[in-house]
């Protein structure tokens, strides 16, 4: 993963400090004067060192004591400082190193990250089978990334090694002085001028999320075309991240055309090439069904393709990234709906579809109506429906032509009552249908405006006759009931029909078969 440089301060600007591991040599072969010398450049570094910086003091001799280990006050230390004495035999120089960068690793008393380990010594004197090898200190530096800087005194014997303790101080990256108990404070100023000078490099990723325990750090610093220098390949302990607390959001939707949107987003981000991850509602609060999405990002700008099915119609339209967080370990869900608008198909077309196809029901409904009404308002105008010898037809425009041939044994016998109570007994030969009304053309006629054109029927059947009311304006009645079907006459039944009263009495033989034409008419 690429890394981009954000700052390069000093470490009083980047507000850290420094862990100082000393290792002091306890041997018997450092001079009583130089140990003087030593003790008091410490208290002098003790009291004097900065509020950020830390002290953590080891002595080595034949074996390895840790007297300090950062947490103690300035009192704590100049005490423990001023035990110190020449007084062990052996010197267990790598084991102090090691012990050192074990302490380095642990971050104990919450030590500051850069750290550092000033060795004074008079060179590498060491029983090589009692303790850690020259190359399990090298590895250890190497691997720690912790520069060892030396203060080297003058030795009371001849076993002393300047030329290889040097070599290990300039292969962590630090460097070696040589000094006696008089010039130790100044040696080391000399030497700390260029520990403090140390710059804090901070290194941004692209993103907060931690891949593995140990990743790869390689550094190169070039001067326009020309590598200055290259730090080689350092595996890393990665073990904390910057918390991100800063949501991701939309910052803008574009429409691209009749079907498409481009949505803008604050970063990069992750589930953004899903369909599923939107929601697009239009100002009916009626989801868009969405066909596919196209994320990308691209010279730092981080968008999605969104193609919509159909074409939508014009008007507002909001956006929700449902399930679309940032490319962090707090998984930062977009925090913001938004809002645009769209260039579409007249509205006036939604709401006709929605007539047609969601509302169909509706409209055939209505039809049904109308086409009831009129046939309604047809049949008051034609008077209703008659049927006649099986037929049906408009009542105002019924015109019969019928046919009868009466039995040669059946008449019919009626007395008519006009409205003034005359009488008149009336003979009928009938073979089927006797019709009574104020056309002329029935079978008996009466000028009397209550009376429809045919107003009843009087039919022979085997039972006898009977009579039906032919859905006249006012009525036929028998006996003062209002006929409502066909019924059977019995002799002595009075029909009445406007101002017009029928006695029915009953019916003979004839003396012989009778032809009748009845025309209807106005």
């Amino acid at each position: 993963m690429p890394l981009r440089a954000e700052t390069l301060l000093g470490l009083g600007e980047a507000g850290e400090g420094t862990a100082y591991f000393f290792l002091v040599d306890c041997s018997t072969s450092i001079y009583q004067s130089d140990m003087d010398g030593i003790k008091q450049m410490l208290a002098s570094f003790a009291t004097d060192r900065g509020n950020l910086d830390r002290l953590v003091l080891i002595a080595f001799g034949e074996r390895v004591d840790v007297v300090l280990d950062g947490s103690e006050d300035v009192q704590t230390a100049v005490e423990r400082i001023d035990g110190l004495a020449p007084n062990q035999n052996t010197t267990l120089f790598n084991d102090a190193v090691v012990k050192a960068l074990d302490l380095a690793e642990a971050q104990q008393g919450g030590l500051p990250d850069h750290k550092v380990i000033v060795v004074i010594s008079d060179g590498i004197n060491y029983d090589e089978a009692a303790g850690r090898t020259e190359q399990e200190v090298l590895d250890r530096l190497d691997a720690a990334s912790v520069p060892l800087y030396a203060l080297c005194l003058p030795s009371a014997d001849f076993g002393a090694n300047p030329q290889a303790f040097g070599q290990l101080a300039r292969k962590s990256g630090g460097d070696i002085r040589m000094a006696d108990g008089s010039t130790v404070a100044a040696e080391f100023a000399g030497l700390n001028s260029h520990i403090t000078a140390i710059k804090v490099l901070t290194l941004l990723a692209s993103s907060n999320i931690i891949e593995a325990p140990e990743q790869h750090l390689a550094i190169s610093i070039t001067l326009g075309d020309r590598v200055i220098t290259t730090g080689g390949i350092r595996t890393i302990t990665v073990n904390a991240h910057v918390p991100d607390t800063i949501p991701p959001s939309i910052t803008k939707v574009e429409q691209l055309d009749e079907s498409r949107v481009k949505v803008f987003f604050s970063e990069a981000v992750d589930n953004a090439a899903f369909a599923s991850s939107y929601v697009i509602r239009d100002s009916d609060n009626q989801a868009l069904t969405i066909q596919s999405v196209t994320y990308s990002e691209s010279d730092g700008t981080a968008t999605a393709e969104v193609v919509l099915e159909g074409k939508p119609y014009s008007g507002e339209y909001t956006l929700e990234a449902a399930g679309v967080t940032d490319h962090s370990m707090e998984k930062n869900a977009v925090d913001n709906l938004a809002t645009f608008e769209f260039e579409g198909q007249p509205v006036v077309y939604k709401y006709l579809r929605m007539i047609v196809f969601d509302y169909w029901w509706v409209l055939l409904l209505m039809v049904i109506i109308v086409i009831l009404l009129i046939v309604f308002r047809a049949l008051r105008r034609r008077k209703g429906l008659v049927k006649v010898d099986g037929k049906i037809s408009f009542g105002d425009a019924v015109e019969f032509k019928h046919h009868f041939e009466t039995p040669k044994t059946r008449s019919i016998r009626l007395l008519v009552i006009d409205a003034k109570g005359m009488g008149t007994q009336v003979d009928l030969d009938a073979e089927s249908s006797v019709f009574i009304g104020r056309a002329k053309s029935n079978t008996l006629s009466f000028d009397d405006t209550k009376m429809s054109r045919q107003h009843f029927v009087i039919e022979a059947a085997d039972e006898g006759f009977f009579v039906t009311d032919l859905e006249s304006a006012n009525g036929t009645f028998v006996n003062n009931d209002r006929l409502k079907e066909k019924r059977l006459l019995q002799e002595g039944d009075t029909i009445t029909a406007g101002h017009e009263k029928l006695v029915y009495q009953g019916f003979g033989s004839a003396s012989a078969a009778t032809q009748v034409d009845v025309r209807g008419g106005k």
